[in-house]
């Protein structure tokens, strides 16, 4: 896996909790889960140990809850943490329908399970939970040196790598296209109807527009009619290049954010709804019972209106020669590339995609 600073570990986690808005998951009642990071943190951790302990009597530990001059080490602590909050994380509940979590991690929750580590309280019998978490760590250094476990982690980094060098060479165009740009974003959406994906033939669930396409066929579909009608006006809207990423919800909603990076001239502060990008999308937007296609909200590297202004701008414009430019751009990347590394939807294949860039812009397609 790639080597994340704390900054793309912390900026992509945030993303994935506001699109995903896992926090209405949680309830009243249920604590915050901890997030994928945490899990490979661990996981890191185990690869390389070769003694597990999960107690210690140093008081350097962490406290036992129940258990007087018992400590947890450092990896017991973390052990216990993961187990327990496995069974209400939604990002491994089978609440996320067609989501894929990063290999190692879903295989390591698996195996939590499967040894039924979430099942032991502080207060229980410590040398059993000592001894079945080292049968957990044995059975994970089993199963990662399996072929076809090595060709599924191979094929997630590689996709990966990919898409991260394919939005590198993007933005390396817009850099030479510009100085001054804006980001901006719109989401197209599908519900299930009653919950369940049309099936083919079913006059209940087929939609009457779309047949029996499925709601992120659906959403594919009304993506390509944008992306044309944007890009045919290109020379009008000074759209420089559009980028796709699938995302979803709690609410298993299909969804597509279109990301338009947009050519400026000058630093004059304007609005989005008096921008010719916007006069194009604006017949897009539609708000049904299953469909919408809305301005992106909550997202502010890349929408307007979601925050305070930045240096007199709002946080969507960028101007390369601007200071802490760079650590803007690098959390922009960090939501719409790094957010890949741990989970993807529908298939290993990464959620962002280049629609158009270089090669379209200059070839006038």
């Amino acid at each position: 896996m790639s080597t994340l600073n704390k900054l793309e570990t912390h900026e992509s986690w945030n993303y994935l909790n506001t699109v995903m808005q896992a926090p209405l998951f949680y309830g009243y009642h249920q604590p915050q889960s901890l997030s994928p990071s945490m899990y490979m943190e661990l996981i890191e951790s185990v690869k390389k140990t070769k003694n597990v302990r999960i107690f210690t009597h140093s008081p350097n530990g962490f406290h036992h809850p129940s258990i007087p001059n018992l400590y947890f080490t450092k990896l017991g602590h973390k052990l216990f943490r993961l187990a327990q909050d496995y069974t209400h994380n939604p990002y491994f509940s089978n609440r996320l329908n067609g989501v894929f979590i990063h290999p190692e991690i879903h295989l390591f929750g698996q195996l939590m399970f499967k040894h039924n580590l979430n099942h032991f309280s502080h207060s229980q019998y410590y040398q059993h939970f000592e001894k079945t978490c080292e049968a957990c760590i044995a059975d994970f250094k089993v199963q990662i040196q399996l072929s076809a476990f090595k060709a599924d982690l191979k094929s997630w980094n590689t996709k990966f790598t990919c898409a991260n060098s394919a939005y590198d060479h993007f933005m390396a165009f817009i850099a030479r296209e510009t100085n001054i740009f804006e980001v901006h974003s719109i989401l197209i959406q599908r519900q299930l109807r009653h919950g369940r994906e049309p099936e083919f033939g079913d006059p209940r669930f087929a939609d009457p527009a779309f047949g029996d396409l499925s709601a992120l066929e659906i959403v594919e579909e009304k993506a390509k009619q944008i992306i044309s009608a944007v890009w045919k006006n290109r020379q009008k809207n000074d759209v420089l290049g559009i980028l796709s990423k699938k995302e979803t919800n709690v609410c298993n909603t299909s969804t597509i954010r279109l990301i338009f990076f947009v050519k400026r001239m000058n630093s004059d502060l304007v609005e989005f709804n008096q921008t010719q990008l916007f006069k194009i999308l604006k017949p897009f937007l539609i708000e049904y019972d299953l469909d919408s296609v809305s301005i992106g909200t909550k997202i502010s590297t890349m929408n307007t209106g979601c925050a305070h202004l930045f240096q007199g701008q709002h946080s969507n414009y960028y101007d390369m020669n601007q200071i802490h430019t760079g650590n803007r751009l690098n959390i922009l990347k960090s939501q719409i590339v790094t957010s890949d590394i741990w989970l993807r939807i529908k298939s290993f294949s990464t959620t962002v995609t280049v629609e158009r860039g270089a090669n379209e812009y200059h070839r006038g397609k």
